[in-house]
């Protein structure tokens, strides 16, 4: 089940904060490229994991949720007393869980960003996942794995200055509107969202997305009415409509704040 694609505790092996000489899933190598002209650094296949790897290239690519991560420290992360446990004990004497998810993003993201290959390897992250074999060779749906990853990251931040990474960075709200066209009273509910389904195909750019998400005006006709407490719960005909409410902070060159209305 995608619920459990993600445990950051599963102890399925050993976990090394330095990168060892062999790995569990490969024996021999092939030597890597050097980047191409794009001076883009890609991520490796482990079977059917393009998926992930557009996540993580995502992830990358946003400053306000990678420079964040990179701003953890190695006490932030429990790596200071012996880098090569996965839990130590702190002065209390309570055991620290080294936070292998995020500890293995900022390798991953380091490697992307400074070697000079033609592409990393992912091996290690889904390997603080807890994955095995089957599941970087099974297709999941990209949609539900993005919300999955996003609780694991926020899971793996809890306790450090960064807990509230993933809300201030992906979280918004939405105000979903529905107005009976028999009494016109409208009625407002309000929604988070991490995500926004939008449709692409037709569309040249993502303004364009998001202006016909949010300015298209849905009937409520027929089998479909709406039932309206106002009118004695009567059915009756209704539009539906969105707006964007709020989002995510932008601190690197963006805004933050509401959208008003498309």
């Amino acid at each position: 089940m995608l619920q459990d694609l993600f445990d950051e505790d599963r102890e399925d092996g050993d976990f090394s904060y330095f990168p060892s000489n062999t790995s569990s899933k490969s024996i021999i190598e092939k030597p890597i490229s050097p980047r191409n002209e794009t001076d883009l650094c890609g991520l490796q296949n482990q079977g059917a994991t393009c998926y992930l790897n557009a996540l993580i290239q995502t992830l990358l690519f946003t400053p306000d949720f990678r420079e964040p991560l990179f701003s953890l420290t190695a006490k932030d992360l429990n790596l200071l007393s012996n880098p090569n446990d996965s839990s130590q004990t702190s002065s209390s004497g309570s055991t620290l869980k080294v936070r292998k998810i995020i500890v293995e993003l900022q390798k991953l993201f380091a490697e992307m960003l400074l070697l000079n290959q033609q592409a990393c390897s992912s091996i290690r992250l889904t390997d603080s996942f807890g994955w095995q074999s089957n599941e970087t060779i099974d297709h999941q749906d990209v949609h539900e794995l993005n919300r999955l990853l996003f609780d694991a990251i926020q899971k793996s931040l809890q306790g450090t200055k960064q807990s509230n990474l993933i809300r201030s960075c992906y979280e918004g709200s939405t105000i979903n509107y529905t107005q009976c066209k028999q009494c016109q009273k409208i009625f407002k509910r309000i929604e988070d969202y991490q995500d926004l389904p939008l449709v692409v195909q037709d569309s040249p750019n993502l303004h364009t997305s998001l202006a016909n998400m949010f300015t298209y005006r849905e009937q409520l006709t027929g089998d479909n009415q709406y039932r309206c407490s106002s009118c004695d719960n009567r059915l009756c005909d209704a539009d539906k409509w969105a707006k964007i409410n709020s989002y995510g902070d932008d601190s690197y060159g963006g805004r933050s704040g509401s959208y008003g209305q498309w």
